[in-house]
């Protein structure tokens, strides 16, 4: 009993803390931006006040809801570029190196920023979730080490991304997107074209900073119109 009472503490102290770092991972990103906008999981215009809705305890208590809860945001993050801003046709992917170059459209001046925001709150989304579970007395202790190990590999994504977004940045790229998934990674980056040479560096900084293999990061460059 005292080792069941001993793991619940230790849980919620994780879960707590990687709660705490993502939100003020959000809100640092969130302070640097020029306007303010919220948006939902498929990334359309909401409100600028709207909060997060987080199922019920009732709802949380079914033994499926951790997997459901990560495919769904895998899913959110599949395509890193909507229908109406970048339309991609197959037969303009080329193999360049090991990674996969995806030419596209431009797009309008806001697109990066709403990307990011879009990617942060549907990982807030997650994390109140997964935090639901593991609080949820319903639930056996299995389920919620399960998914506080789902809070740590979604912590780990989330920093990952900004330690690679940072580096490219700092490289010369203006404005550069980076989401992680189960399939790999995907890489927007504001420019007409990219050379082999930026290609190559984009491939090698990514590849390093999500340990992710170089053939599974896809990089598409997407023009801001001004």
């Amino acid at each position: 009993m005292n080792t069941f009472k001993k793991n619940q503490i230790i849980i919620t102290a994780l879960a707590i803390m990687i709660a705490i770092a993502g939100y003020l991972n959000f809100t640092d990103k969130a302070s640097i931006k020029e306007e303010k906008y919220v948006f939902n999981n498929k990334g359309s215009d909401v409100t600028q006040d709207a909060g997060v809705l987080v199922p019920n305890e009732d709802e949380l208590t079914n033994a499926n809801v951790i997997e459901e809860i990560m495919e769904e945001t895998a899913t959110t993050g599949e395509n890193v570029t909507s229908e109406e801003t970048a339309i991609v046709d197959e037969a303009q992917k080329e193999t360049v190196g090991e990674a996969v170059f995806v030419s596209s459209n431009s797009v309008d001046s806001r697109y990066f920023l709403e990307e990011k925001i879009d990617r942060e709150q549907t990982r807030a989304y997650s994390m109140e979730i997964l935090l639901g579970v593991i609080n949820n007395e319903k639930l056996g202790e299995e389920q919620k080490i399960d998914a506080a190990a789902k809070m740590v590999d979604l912590q780990d994504r989330i920093e990952k991304e900004a330690a690679a977004e940072s580096i490219l940045e700092a490289k010369g790229f203006e404005e550069v997107f980076v989401r992680m998934d189960e399939k790999g990674v995907d890489v927007v980056v504001n420019a007409e074209k990219l050379t082999e040479n930026e290609l190559a560096q984009i491939t090698d900084v990514v590849a390093r900073k999500t340990g992710v293999a170089a053939e599974l990061v896809v990089i598409t460059p997407l023009k801001i119109n001004k």
